[in-house]
Formats: structure tokens, C-alpha cells, sequence
């Protein structure tokens, strides 16, 4: 048995030489391109974080459907994780938490059929990120507020 592989492997020898390359070319580019995928994109965002302002790095996170005796924990335990995914990058957060779509009283939408509904809404910090354009003062319901970014108000 042995000599007949043998004398295979002389008569074939162009087709196992081929083969091999075929092999080893494969094998590198397969090793090349897991290098790639793996850690070089860990590199690249690493390099990209270092070079990066504080302005222009945001990560937004989302949560939905939490019970409002649940949100203090939800919320603390939304930033232990984003701190933790961002390690060792500085880390500064903002919640933001909105209720479902709301009934309004009819008299706040007269002379239209469509009945009056709004989103309660609550956001840290709320002086430094908003701009009360009209009303008495704080204590006072605003009509109209001006974000930043601003939104179609």
C-alpha cells in the first residue's frame, strides 16, 4: 500500500505541490483576516477614543418598559454597566425618563377632534438643558421649550 501512494505522489507530485499552496495561501489569508476582524478592531476604537474630545464622543442608551418603583434601580444599574463597557474612558451620564402616551383633559385642545395627549417627561439637570422662552419663571408651566440639540418644537 505504501508503494503505491508512493508511486502516486511522484506521477502527481504538480497537483500535491499545487494543492499545498492552495493550502497555505488559504491558511493565511484566513489567519490574516481574523487578525483583522479581532483585534485590530479593538485597536481601532481604542485609537479612536484616545483621539477623540470629550465633545464628540456620546453613547446613548435606551431602556423601556420599566415600572416607576423600578426606575432609581434601573437607572443605577444602566450607568454601572455603560462605566463598565467604557472602562477606562471618563464617563459623564444623563437620564432622561418619559411615561407612555397620556390623556389630556378635552379643554386643552377646543375646537378640534382630536383629543389632547402629551408625554410626561423628566430630565437631570433640566436649567442647563433647556430654555424656558416663555412663562413667569420656573415655578411656571412652559409652553414652549428650546432644546439643545433642538428638536421640531
Amino acid at each position: 500500500m505504501l508503494r503505491l501512494v508512493s508511486r502516486r505522489a511522484r506521477a502527481q507530485w504538480p497537483l500535491l505541490a499545487a494543492l499545498l499552496g492552495v493550502v497555505t495561501i488559504g491558511a493565511t489569508v484566513l489567519g490574516t483576516c481574523t487578525l483583522l476582524v479581532t483585534r485590530t478592531a479593538e485597536r481601532a476604537l481604542e485609537v479612536a477614543m484616545a483621539r477623540a474630545t470629550p465633545a464628540a464622543v456620546d453613547a446613548t442608551v435606551y431602556t423601556g418598559t420599566v415600572e416607576g418603583p423600578d426606575a432609581p434601580s434601573v437607572a443605577a444599574d444602566t450607568r454601572t454597566v455603560l462605566a463598565a463597557a467604557l472602562a477606562p474612558f471618563p464617563l459623564t451620564t444623563t437620564a432622561r425618563a418619559s411615561t407612555v402616551l397620556r390623556a389630556l383633559p378635552p379643554a386643552l385642545a377646543p375646537g378640534t377632534t382630536v383629543p389632547a395627549q402629551a408625554y410626561l417627561s423628566g430630565l437631570d439637570d433640566l436649567p442647563t438643558r433647556a430654555e424656558l422662552v416663555t412663562g413667569a419663571g420656573h415655578s411656571t408651566l412652559a409652553t414652549r421649550c428650546c432644546w439643545s440639540p433642538p428638536p421640531t418644537c
